[in-house]
């Protein structure tokens, strides 16, 4: 009883259900994240400049604490 427990609800709806799930997420991210990717360098550039201006208001505020 407790292994067809185990091959059914376990296997079947939590072990399958947490892969197909992650794998479900990976690919609506990469989705969207090919939306993004445009191929310039600029882009990219712009992007790792805004990265670091957070970056650095947020150590800047949390200095001012």
């Amino acid at each position: 009883a407790f292994a067809a427990f185990s091959a059914t609800v376990v296997e079947l709806r939590l072990i399958d259900g947490v892969v197909n799930g992650v794998s479900s997420l990976v690919r609506v991210s990469g989705q969207g994240l090919r939306k993004v990717q445009n191929g310039y360098v600029r882009t990219y550039a712009l992007g790792l400049v805004a990265g670091a201006v957070v970056l650095v208001a947020y150590v800047v505020t949390r200095a001012g604490s």
